[in-house]
């Protein structure tokens, strides 16, 4: 196995091992998607459906990829438990020393 091959192992089973602590609690399909995205908006360095679609390269029409992303997206608001899933993993890496700001993304 080469270097580069190896490294994408290595990324491909943090991504899983991040989503499967995100997708806790969440019904299969769900957990699914969360784990197609994380792996899917870090590798093209894109959030948009159409692309996050385009690298799963699945073997079906692009755009039946890209509605069953957009239907599961839509069923529910998922961000609140996402969000504090993040602060549960984080918070004891923040001490009181820590500045921490946050800013528009542009």
């Amino acid at each position: 196995m080469d270097t580069n091959s190896s490294t994408i192992v290595c990324f491909k089973a943090q991504a899983n091992k991040f989503s499967g602590i995100l997708g806790k609690g969440f019904h299969k399909p769900t957990q699914s998607v969360i784990k197609e995205l994380i792996y899917c908006i870090q590798a093209t360095k894109d959030v948009k459906i159409s692309n996050v679609a385009h690298s799963l390269q699945e073997d079906i029409a692009l755009i039946k990829t890209d509605e069953r992303l957009c239907h599961n997206l839509s069923d529910e608001d998922f961000s609140d438990h996402i969000n504090t899933r993040v602060i549960r993993l984080g918070d004891d890496k923040i001490t009181d020393e820590m500045v921490i700001a946050i800013g528009p993304v542009i």
